[in-house]
C-alpha cells in the first residue's frame, strides 16, 4: 500500500457535492468501495430532507398565527392578567356545566373557635361572623361551607394565564358553546375548549372582547356537582356533656344496646352491658346465643360514635326519585342499630361489590345522602355473631362473686366471698372482701383474687357450643356464683 494513502477507515466521509465546506477537497476514489458513491448520495438525501423539515417547524413556530400572548401589547405580569377583579359583591354565583346546575349565596355564618395557648391550654371560645357561600335549594342537605366558599374565592380575583392573540372565532376556542359558564352578579365567564398547546382552557369575560388562556385547576373545580360539597362526616362523635352516663374518664364506654341485622345474618344480635366500674367493663351477647363479648370488637362497634367516622365520598344526594336498590340498600346488608341513654342511631350498609369493587354504600339514619366508604375503613363489620364471642373465661368482677366452689376428683372445696365495712391503716372507710370455707375457717382473700385474675388472664383455644356432646372428662370444676 502507498504510504501516503491513510486506510479507509481513517478518511472523513465528504459527501459529494456538498455547500457545507466552503473550499474543494480532494477525495481518492480509488480506495472507496464500490456502490459507497451511492450510499454517499443517499445520505445527502435525508440531511436535505431533514433541513426543509426544520426550516418548515421553524417558520411555522415563527409565523403560524396560533392563539398565545406572545406578540401582544397586553399589559401582563409574572402573576397573569386579573380578568375578574376581587372587590366584586358576588352575592350571588351560579355554575353551569354539562352535568349539573347550581347557585351560591352569600350569607353570614357564625363560626367558633376555641383558641390554644402557647402552653398547649385552651381559652375561651370566640364567636365571629364571617362570609360563607351556601348552595341553594340544598339547605337540608350535610353540605361543606368550606368546600362551597373555597370555590367562588378561588374566582375572586380571577387571573387569566395570558391574553389570546390571532383572528381565533368563539367557535374555534368553543366559546359560542361553552363548557362551563359562571356567572357572578352581572358578570359572565364562559370556559371553552382546552387549548391543545398549553395545560389551558380558553375563556372570556363579558364586557371584555379580549379572549384568555385559564388554568384547567379552576376548570376542573368548576365541572364539580352539588354531591362532590357534602360534608363527608357521616357521624360525628357523641359529646360527654350530652350522654354523661355513656362515658367513663372521658372515654365512650357504655350503651343501652346494640342491634345488629341485615341480609348478611338470619336472625339480629344483641349486645348490651354487663357493667361498667372505672376501667373495668363487660359486654355480653344476649340474643340470638349467649356468651360474653369481645373487648376489642365492642370497641370497635362503638369507634364511630367515640371519634366519629369520615367518608371517602358521597354517591348521591337522596331524593324521591332516588333508586336505594341501585346501592344495595332497599335491603341492606348490614343494619347498625344503636342506643345511648335512650337516643336512637341506624347506620345500614352494603357492599357494592360488582359496581365498585372493595367499596360500600353507607347510610346514616335512613337519611338524605349515601356516602361512599373504603372497605379497610369499616373495622366495625361481623360476618356472624362468633365473631363477637370473647375469648376470656371470666369477664365480672369478683366483687359480685358469692361463693367459689372447685371440683377437683372426688374432693369438693367451697369458699363463701363477703364483703364487710373496715378500716384502713389511716382510720378510712374501707370495704373489706371476707373469704370463708365451708368449715368455717377464713382464708387469705388477696390469694383467692390472684387464682380469679389468673383464670380471668386463661384465654381458650377453642370452644364448644353449650348443649354439644362433651367426650372428655373434667378434669377440674370451678363454678363461681
Amino acid at each position: 500500500m502507498d504510504e501516503n494513502k491513510k486506510p479507509l477507515d481513517e478518511k472523513p466521509l465528504i459527501i459529494e457535492n456538498s455547500t457545507i465546506f466552503s473550499e474543494n477537497t480532494e477525495t481518492d476514489t480509488d480506495n472507496i468501495p464500490k456502490n459507497s458513491k451511492g450510499y454517499g448520495k443517499t445520505i445527502a438525501l435525508l440531511v436535505s430532507i431533514c433541513v426543509v423539515i426544520a426550516v418548515a417547524i421553524t417558520c411555522t413556530l415563527l409565523f403560524w398565527d396560533v392563539p398565545t400572548d406572545n406578540n401582544s401589547s397586553s399589559s401582563s405580569t409574572n402573576e397573569g392578567i386579573v380578568i375578574i377583579k376581587e372587590d366584586v359583591s358576588a352575592n350571588t354565583v351560579s355554575v353551569k356545566n354539562p352535568k349539573s346546575q347550581y347557585s351560591f349565596k352569600k350569607t353570614k355564618q357564625t363560626v367558633t373557635e376555641v383558641p390554644t395557648s402557647n402552653d398547649g391550654t385552651t381559652q375561651k371560645a370566640i364567636s365571629t361572623e364571617k362570609d360563607v357561600y351556601l348552595i341553594q335549594g340544598y339547605d337540608k342537605y350535610n353540605m361543606d361551607s368550606e368546600l362551597t366558599t373555597a370555590l367562588v374565592e378561588e374566582m375572586l380575583p380571577l387571573t387569566a394565564s395570558q391574553k389570546v392573540t390571532g383572528t381565533w372565532t368563539d367557535s374555534e376556542l368553543g366559546l359560542d358553546n361553552p363548557i362551563i359558564t359562571v356567572k357572578i352578579d352581572d358578570i359572565t365567564l364562559s370556559i371553552g375548549k382546552s387549548s391543545g398547546m398549553s395545560d389551558m382552557h380558553y375563556c372570556k369575560v363579558s364586557g371584555d372582547d379580549n379572549r384568555y388562556l385559564l388554568a384547567n385547576e379552576l376548570c376542573e373545580n368548576l365541572m364539580q356537582t352539588p354531591s362532590d360539597f357534602v360534608n363527608l362526616e357521616a357521624i360525628s362523635a357523641l359529646k360527654e356533656s350530652d350522654y354523661p352516663n355513656s362515658f367513663q374518664n372521658g372515654s365512650l364506654v357504655d350503651f343501652d344496646y346494640i342491634n345488629i341485622s341485615g341480609n348478611q345474618f338470619g336472625n339480629t344480635i344483641t349486645i348490651k352491658t354487663l357493667f361498667n366500674v372505672g376501667d373495668i367493663s363487660s359486654f355480653a351477647v344476649t340474643q340470638p346465643k349467649s356468651f360474653y363479648a369481645d373487648m376489642n370488637m365492642v370497641s370497635k362497634l362503638v369507634e364511630p360514635f367515640a371519634s366519629g367516622f369520615n367518608a371517602t365520598g358521597c354517591y348521591e344526594l337522596v331524593d324521591d326519585k332516588t333508586d336505594l336498590s341501585k346501592y344495595g340498600l332497599d335491603k341492606p346488608q348490614y343494619i347498625y342499630d344503636y342506643s345511648f341513654e335512650g337516643k336512637k342511631f341506624k347506620i345500614s350498609i352494603s357492599k357494592l361489590g360488582v359496581v365498585d369493587k372493595g367499596v360500600y354504600a353507607l347510610r346514616v339514619n335512613d337519611g338524605n345522602i349515601i356516602y361512599k366508604i373504603n372497605a379497610d375503613s369499616i373495622e366495625f363489620l361481623i360476618d356472624n355473631v362468633d365473631d363477637l364471642r370473647s375469648t376470656v373465661l371470666f369477664s365480672f368482677m369478683i366483687k359480685d362473686v358469692n361463693t367459689f366452689t372447685v371440683n377437683y376428683g372426688n374432693t369438693t372445696h367451697q369458699y363463701n366471698i363477703s364483703m364487710e365495712d373496715a378500716k384502713d391503716d389511716k382510720g378510712s372507710s374501707i370495704q373489706k372482701t371476707i373469704v370463708k370455707s365451708t368449715d368455717g375457717k377464713t382464708l387469705d382473700a388477696e390469694s383467692l383474687q390472684n387464682i380469679y385474675l389468673a383464670l380471668a388472664n386463661i384465654s381458650p383455644s377453642s370452644y364448644t357450643e353449650s348443649g354439644a356432646e362433651n367426650t372428655n372428662p373434667a378434669y377440674m370444676t370451678i363454678t363461681l356464683k
